[in-house]
C-alpha cells in the first residue's frame, strides 16, 4: 500500500516570527479625514477638525435629549393637543378626535420618525386649531343666516313659534317627531309651512261621524289626513 500524500491539502506552516504582507497605507489626505487636510501645509487642519467634532457632539447630544421624549411605543403617545399661541378652546368644551384609527396611524408614523411627545401634541394642536376655526366660521355663518330668517318673520316671529310649540305639546307629539318638526322653526318658510299644516289638520278633524272621531296615530297622519279631506 502506498503512503497517503497530504501535501496537496495541507497548507505550508508559517513561522511565528514571519512578517505578514501589509496593505499599502492610504494617505491621510485621501482617507476619512481628507476633508480636513490642509494641502498647502501638508497636514491636518486641527482647528477645522475640532470644530466639526464639536458640532457632531452637539448634534448627538441634542438627538439624545430629543429621543428621551419619544414614547417606547406608538400607543403610548398621549392624545392631547397643544393649541398654538392665541388659540383657545371655548370655555367648558374639550377637543375630541372623532376618527381614532387615523390618530393611531398618525402616532405610528410619528413614532417611526422619532417625534417626541411634545412635538406630537403640537401637531395635534395645529389640526385642532384648524377645526376650531372652521367651527367658528360655521357658527358665524349660521348666526347671520338665523338673523336673516328672524327678520323675515318680524316681531311676531316668537309668538308664532310659541304657538307651534304649544300645538306640539297639546297633541302629545312623539319626541322624535317633535325634534324633526322643530328643525322647520328656524326658517320663515318652515314656520309658514307648519302653520298651514296645523290649520289643515285642525280643519280636518272638524265634523261628525266615525271618520271625524278617529284620531290618526302619528303627527304626519293628522296633518296630511286633514289636508286631504
Amino acid at each position: 500500500m502506498m503512503p497517503l500524500d497530504y501535501s496537496a491539502t495541507t497548507p505550508a506552516a508559517t513561522s511565528p516570527g514571519a512578517s505578514q504582507p501589509q496593505e499599502p497605507a492610504v494617505p491621510v489626505s485621501q482617507g476619512p479625514l481628507g476633508r480636513f487636510w490642509d494641502h498647502e501645509r501638508g497636514e491636518l487642519d486641527l482647528v477645522r477638525l475640532a470644530t466639526a467634532l464639536e458640532v457632531r457632539n452637539a448634534s448627538h447630544a441634542e438627538l439624545t435629549e430629543r429621543m428621551q421624549g419619544v414614547p417606547a411605543r406608538s400607543v403610548d403617545y398621549v392624545i392631547e393637543p397643544i393649541l398654538p399661541e392665541g388659540i383657545e378652546m371655548p370655555e367648558g368644551t374639550a377637543f375630541k378626535f372623532d376618527d381614532e384609527a387615523v390618530v393611531a396611524q398618525a402616532a405610528h408614523v410619528a413614532h417611526q420618525a422619532g417625534v417626541p411627545q411634545q412635538a406630537f401634541s403640537q401637531l395635534l394642536g395645529l389640526y385642532a386649531a384648524h377645526q376650531i376655526k372652521v367651527a367658528q366660521e360655521q357658527r358665524g355663518a349660521f348666526g347671520t343666516w338665523l338673523v336673516t330668517e328672524n327678520a323675515k318673520l318680524g316681531e311676531s316671529g316668537p309668538v308664532r313659534r310659541d304657538a307651534i310649540e304649544t300645538y306640539l305639546h297639546s297633541e302629545k307629539v312623539a319626541p322624535d317627531e317633535a325634534a324633526e318638526v322643530r328643525l322647520c322653526l328656524a326658517t320663515e318658510a318652515g314656520v309658514r309651512l307648519l302653520e298651514r299644516l296645523i290649520t289643515n289638520a285642525g280643519g280636518g278633524r272638524q265634523g261628525k261621524g266615525p271618520a271625524a272621531a278617529a284620531k290618526p296615530s302619528s303627527m304626519a297622519d293628522r296633518w296630511y289626513s286633514g289636508g286631504n279631506r
